[in-house]
């Protein structure tokens, strides 16, 4: 028999955060008929409602005893959980039947596209600030990056508009918006050096 497992993460409060309840990750027996993504799709829809949802499939395992789990990698933004008993943990919390080994895929595949792709666009809003931008990168490479070269490389690539609107509220920083394919394009990596 089929599962499905989805590793939801979302950024709340400067933080990763992942979706788990006391049963462990999202998780369903997949339909006789239902492709897995449109499983996957109606299971997170289930789960939470968001201002975005993005939903990739990452990789199936074949865990204990045979069970056979198809994980699905979420991100969410201004996420509401549907479901009771599900909460916000800081990945990651301690998660039953080999569900750890799914979650981790899901936290190592997000740190590492992010490095290559405009996925850190999946948790912000619209309209954003650089300095909004530059704490996505840093909450999710659990790290620090220097202010001057990030905005140096960011306004290089092209894939920003400055909208001409301050936000304000403490000093006036400029808002921008994203105008490439939202998880598509790739850039240059934000990748540790030495790695």
């Amino acid at each position: 028999m089929l599962e499905i497992e989805l590793v939801v993460l979302t950024i709340a409060e400067g933080k990763l955060r992942l979706l788990a309840s006391s049963r462990g990750l999202p998780a369903c027996t997949l339909g006789r008929a239902e492709p897995l993504d449109r499983a996957a799709a109606r299971l997170l829809r289930e789960e939470v409602s968001a201002d975005h949802l993005y939903l990739e499939q990452l990789y199936t395992f074949v865990l204990r005893r045979g069970r056979v789990v198809v994980g699905y990698l979420a991100l969410v933004r201004n996420a509401q959980i549907k479901r009771t008993g599900g909460a916000w943990h800081e990945p990651l919390p301690r998660l039953p039947n080999g569900q750890h080994a799914v979650a981790e895929y899901g936290l190592t595949r997000l740190r590492n596209k992010i490095t290559y792709t405009n996925l850190a666009f999946a948790f912000l809003p619209d309209r954003f600030t650089l300095s909004e931008l530059q704490n996505t990168y840093e909450v999710v490479q659990e790290r620090s990056l220097d202010k001057r070269n990030f905005r140096k490389r960011i306004l290089t690539m092209g894939i920003l508009t400055a909208d001409g609107v301050a936000r304000r509220g403490g000093r006036p920083a400029c808002l921008y918006r994203f105008t490439g394919p939202r998880e598509v394009a790739f850039w240059p990596s934000f990748a540790p050096s030495g790695r």
